[in-house]
């Protein structure tokens, strides 16, 4: 098969680049090193000796000469964030109404907000313990609630 004159042309010129890569990794291998293995590197002078006062900047000494040489980076927003505020965690009062009983054997319910409860439910973080005839005894561990009927 026979390369056109532009294909050849092409070739030629990738060999050059391919010989340019070649001599650029061998010649700053301790950069390309340090890049991949996440090594700070060290600038070295000509003989290729470590020069002791001299490490590579860190990006924080880069953006502050940027800073003094050209002043504000337009592209760099500045993001503030929000200070929080821990509050102090209050238990909310739970408001529980006892609105109706119903006492059969060992099937009493009652009607507390809205809702049907059999002794052992729990409502509101509050296990229903007894039903009596114009009251409930509901706990949660600590405390004790006590719920009268009402009557109108």
């Amino acid at each position: 098969m026979e390369l056109t004159k532009s294909q050849k042309r092409l070739l030629i010129l990738l060999g050059f680049v391919l010989i340019y890569f070649v001599y650029d990794v061998v010649s700053n291998w301790d950069t390309y090193a340090g890049f991949y293995s996440g090594k700070k590197t060290v600038v070295r002078n000509k003989n290729n000796e470590k020069d002791k006062n001299k490490t590579a900047e860190q990006p924080e000494q880069n953006r502050q000469k940027y800073l003094e040489k050209w002043g504000r980076n337009p592209f760099y927003k500045k993001v503030e964030r929000k200070k929080t505020v821990k509050r102090s965690v209050q238990k909310r009062k739970i408001k529980l109404f006892l609105y109706a009983v119903s006492m059969k054997d060992n099937n009493s319910v009652a009607l507390i907000n809205d809702k049907v409860v059999k002794i052992g439910d729990i409502i509101s973080g509050y296990t229903l313990q007894k039903i009596e005839k114009k009251q409930v005894t509901l706990s949660d561990g600590k405390n004790k609630i006590v719920l009268k009927l009402d009557t109108y």
